[in-house]
Order: C-alpha cells, then sequence, then structure tokens
C-alpha cells in the first residue's frame, strides 16, 4: 500500500508540473484515479460554479451519468459529499436508501458501489471526487486512504486555479484604473490649458461638469480628449515596452 501511495503522489506531482491548464490536470487526475485501483473503477469531479453543481472531468461516460443521474434526483452521495463535506460510502447500491430512486438508477447503470469524497476549501468544500465501481464493496480502508490523496490534490488545484483566476481580474481592474486615470490627467490638461487655471481648478471644474451631467468623471474626461483630439484615447498604454531581441 505503501509503495502505491508513493507511485500515486510521484505521478500527481508530474500531473501538476505537466498539465497547461485546470481542466486537464482535473481529466488527468480522474485518469490516474481509474488507474490507482484494482479493482474496475470510474471517476469523476463534481464542482460547484457559480452556484450550480457539474462534472467538471470524468475518467469515463458511465461516470459523468452516475453525477447527472443525482444533479437531476437532488440528492446523492457526491451532492452530499459537497454541501455537507462528509464522506459518503455506499458499499451495496442494491440495498442503499439514503438517497431516494437515485441509486435505482445508479443499478440500472450496472453501478454497485460508490464513495464520494469532499474536497475542502477556505470555507466549504469547493467539489467532490467521486468513485462508482460495478463491484459490491469495492472501497475498503485502504482505497479510501488512495481516494482521500486523490481529493486532496483535486482541491489544491481548484485552490491554485481561483488564485489564478482573482489575479488575472486584480491585472484586469488595474488596467482599467490606469486607464481612467491616464484619460482624466489629458482631460485636466486640456481644462488647465483653456482655462489658465492650476490643476486644481481644472478638476474642480470636471468634478462639476460630472455632477451637473450626472455622468462619471472618467467619462466626461473621455468626451472631453475625444472632442479635443477627435478621436477617442486609447483604452491601452500608448507606450508599449519594446519586444526582446
Amino acid at each position: 500500500m505503501a509503495e502505491d501511495l508513493r507511485i500515486s503522489f510521484v505521478e500527481l506531482q508530474e500531473l501538476l508540473s505537466e498539465t497547461e491548464t485546470f481542466s486537464g490536470f482535473l481529466a488527468d487526475l480522474t485518469d490516474v484515479a481509474k488507474r490507482s485501483f484494482r479493482e474496475e473503477v470510474y471517476c469523476s469531479i463534481t464542482l460547484l460554479r457559480d452556484g450550480r453543481r457539474e462534472t467538471a472531468a470524468s475518467s469515463d461516460d458511465l461516470a459523468t451519468l452516475a453525477d447527472e443521474a443525482q444533479y437531476s434526483e437532488q440528492t446523492g452521495p457526491c451532492l452530499t459529499a459537497l454541501d455537507e463535506g462528509t464522506e459518503v460510502l455506499i458499499d451495496d447500491l442494491r440495498t442503499e436508501t439514503r438517497f431516494g430512486s437515485y441509486s435505482e438508477k445508479a443499478v440500472a447503470l450496472g453501478l454497485r458501489s460508490v464513495v464520494a469524497l469532499p474536497m475542502p476549501g477556505p470555507d466549504r468544500p469547493v467539489g467532490a471526487l467521486n468513485l462508482y465501481s460495478p463491484t459490491v464493496g469495492a472501497f475498503s480502508d485502504a482505497t479510501l486512504t488512495r481516494a482521500r490523496m486523490l481529493a486532496a490534490a483535486a482541491s489544491g488545484a481548484v485552490g491554485v486555479a481561483r488564485r489564478i483566476t482573482e489575479q488575472a481580474q486584480l491585472n484586469e481592474d488595474l488596467k482599467a484604473a490606469m486607464a481612467s486615470r491616464r484619460v482624466i490627467d489629458q482631460a485636466l490638461g486640456i481644462t488647465m490649458a483653456r482655462e489658465g487655471c492650476n490643476a486644481d481648478t481644472a478638476f474642480g471644474l470636471l468634478r462639476r461638469s460630472s455632477q451637473n451631467e450626472h455622468k462619471k468623471l472618467r467619462e466626461v474626461a473621455f468626451e472631453l480628449v475625444t472632442r479635443t483630439g477627435g478621436v477617442p484615447p486609447p483604452e491601452t498604454p500608448v507606450f508599449q515596452p519594446a519586444p526582446p531581441r
């Protein structure tokens, strides 16, 4: 078991270093999970996106169908793992009674046992790693240890992806702020030249126009620069860094 875990850990490290996209990493992770078990196993990852639960990756269409049956029923092991942050183990779907008609639908797909593990986040689970098997009692203590490690890896990837997304949004916000400041500075220069006043007075005049016209200061500045120059001001920096030689 220790050797199996070591091999799985090394493989996960390789995935993190080699996979170029977040969705690609999750897809590869479900394949690793499928190969990590001696029994026949299908794997999927359920994520919460914009308040909706969806399958972000799966090793097989069967795993996706098993997830979708839960979404339509609004109940099931992966939804419980995601919503409550608890592991859900079903040794035999034919005798499982917790999830209404979901168990019946899963059995119809040829499935017999399931384990769903929460992917922990800062405040609440960000997703669930789901493992399905056509074998009764497929998931033992040893396989659950391996599954927990895979769920932790998936959780870490979601955290990294979230930070990258937040940083990208921050960069866009900063660019927008810089563009606004540049346009306002141009409008200040135009107003100072026209009115023969200093920067503070020019800013007061622009702000008064903003209030009187019920427009944002940037909009007033944009219109002034456009009227003066005959063309709208650029939204990106005028001076771009020279390309490397």
